[in-house]
């Protein structure tokens, strides 16, 4: 019996929409903490701007190389391994206490994401071998692809959330938890 028989589908594409939303949020999530990173940990506009872009930019440089290594080294490896990168630089974010450790971190994290990327696409042509089914699957990988920066952190995280949040949003959460000031109801 072969590994293609023995996968579940539906399963495999429900794992890999969440692994590429994840991702995606991630490239957003930090706007909405940026005036506490300034207030919390002194950022300048400059470790801001890095803050924020750090993520993207090693995202955007190694997905190429992440695509060609799962290829080389194998999807299911390069996945996990992509995730594990992923959500340790995100935790790593959590606890950072100055602006240039987060900017590392989320270097770190676009490591994972530009591993995981490619890889959740590559798997999804692997496991769904006929053409509508294939078609249906990459659409629903490309709606959660397109759905992820759209959605707002704040409105499924609430303002208690520290310790869930500090694995799941990084720095928002880390910072939230070390901050004496409430927070606004409009979420700045």
């Amino acid at each position: 019996m072969s590994s293609t028989t023995r996968t579940r589908p539906g399963a495999v594409l429900a794992v890999m929409c969440l692994a590429v939303f994840t991702i995606n949020v991630d490239t957003t999530i930090v706007n909405v903490t940026l005036p506490t990173l300034v207030a919390e940990l002194g950022a300048t506009t400059r470790d801001l701007q890095w803050i924020v872009d750090s993520y993207l930019l090693v995202f955007a440089a190694l997905v190429l190389a992440g695509g060609s290594l799962s290829d080389r080294l194998g999807r299911r490896a390069v996945l996990i391994t992509g995730l594990a990168v992923f959500g340790l630089g995100n935790t790593l974010a959590a606890f950072a206490d100055t602006p240039s450790e987060l900017i590392a971190a989320r270097a770190f994290t676009g490591i994972g994401a530009a591993a995981v990327f490619p890889t959740t696409l590559s798997i999804i042509t692997q496991v769904f071998r006929e053409r509508a089914a294939r078609a249906r699957a990459i659409g629903l990988w490309g709606a959660s692809t397109g759905l992820a920066p759209d959605v707002h952190p704040t409105a499924w995280v609430p303002p208690d959330a520290t310790v869930v949040g500090r694995v799941v949003i990084g720095p928002e959460a880390s910072v939230r938890h070390r901050s004496e000031k409430p927070r606004r109801e409009d979420g700045v």
